[in-house]
């Protein structure tokens, strides 16, 4: 039997075995302190530069988006005269810069979307117009939005026509309208205000719960349903812009803004207070769905007028049919345009529009329509 080779393993030695983690320099204090800085490090870095990637607070830029900017002061545009000073452009001195149309054409746009019922006014309101004028009246159709509501009242292709309060000054100044008499009853015209309401169940019951929440809104270009709520906000020192205070959303009709509230799907909605109460009155939300958090000054609703333009005796008796009209229960046309009103009332632009006029100067909403190569042309109706 061979020999069995002797053993290369060296000999135990009878001291202990040094530490394995005392002599592993990776994992002494010291090395786990850098580890741990070079991680901060990293991690701070990392976070500033993705930060800094972040679309930054910019207070002109949120103004752009938003529709206002610094405070304005809007006048008649130049085109215009205003002799007598009643802020309404004057009806031209020469015949032949007026307009007499064998078939003189109207259009309302509710909320300034094509949303009405034209049929309502083509059965009811122009037949009106015609007995008084003489004339043949036509709505005219394919006006999507109230730019093009306006251009073609500015242009000469419509010539009486019906406007929310929000862009009457607007109207005035750029489209020559001549407002004459807005939904009322023997006391006077009719008026509505902005009120913000809050879900009963939000913690929302002032103002200033809504800093760091969210406000839904209608149009950039409404009064009570996004002009004059947002100037109540930022007269309390909150501002939607640059640090932002609130946030808006826009839901693009008091319909839907209301219905939000009513589901709890937001922190509060701003909307007018006539459309609100016919939706309570309707049952499509009850009072103990919601909360009042803040409510404007009045302001005056729809306003019925003609272009500068249009012949001074067509303008008289349109003016005439106007006042005759009855808006009471039954009437076809209360659901488009009464609110609650009797008829007609006269309106003195002046005087009733001074705080819508205020708002868009403050909002800094410089009133402008495009140029009418600009425009689409508005297409005629029948």
């Amino acid at each position: 039997m061979a020999d069995t080779p002797e053993s290369t393993d060296a000999p135990a030695s009878d001291a202990p075995a040094a530490s394995s983690r005392s002599a592993d320099p990776a994992r002494s204090p010291a090395a786990l302190l850098g580890v741990i800085a070079l991680i901060l490090v990293v991690g701070i870095g990392g976070f500033l530069y993705s930060k800094s990637q972040l679309p930054q607070p910019d207070e002109e830029r949120d103004k752009a988006l938003l529709g206002f900017g610094d405070p304005v002061e809007n006048t008649l545009n130049e085109r215009y005269t205003d002799a007598d000073g009643d802020l309404v452009a004057d009806a031209p001195t020469s015949a032949d810069a007026m307009l007499d149309p064998d078939v003189v054409y109207f259009s309302y746009l509710h909320g300034g979307v094509s949303n009405v019922d034209a049929s309502v006014f083509q059965t009811v309101l122009l037949p009106a117009l015609e007995q008084a004028t003489g004339k043949r009246f036509a709505y005219l159709k394919d006006l999507d939005n109230e730019q093009a509501q306006l251009v073609a009242l500015r242009d000469g292709e419509l010539h009486v026509t019906a406007v929310n309060t929000g862009a009457v000054p607007l109207a005035v100044n750029e489209a020559g309208f001549v407002p004459l008499a807005t939904p009322g009853d023997e006391t006077g015209p009719n008026q509505y205000k902005s009120v913000i309401i809050a879900p009963a169940a939000s913690g929302v019951s002032t103002l200033e719960d809504l800093r760091g929440k969210t406000l839904v809104v209608t149009r950039p270009n409404s009064n009570s349903g996004y002009k004059a709520p947002v100037l109540m906000l930022m007269d309390k020192n909150m501002s939607p812009v640059g640090q932002r205070d609130f946030e808006i959303v826009y839901s693009y009709g008091h319909e839907e803004s209301i219905a939000r509230v009513k589901s709890g799907n937001c922190d509060a909605a701003a909307v007018a207070s006539d459309l609100l109460a016919a939706k309570v009155a309707a049952g499509e939300i009850a009072e103990a769905d919601f909360r009042v958090v803040a409510e404007s000054a009045p302001f005056p609703p729809i306003t019925f007028g003609v272009s500068h333009r249009l012949n001074p005796e067509v303008t008289a008796k349109v003016t005439e049919a106007l006042m005759g009209l009855s808006l009471g229960d039954g009437s076809p046309l209360s659901s488009q345009i009464a609110g609650g009103a009797s008829g007609m009332t006269p309106v003195v632009y002046k005087d009733a529009f001074a705080a819508v006029r205020q708002i868009d100067n403050r909002f800094g909403q410089k009133h402008a329509l495009p140029e009418a190569d600009e425009a689409e042309p508005a297409a005629q109706g029948g």
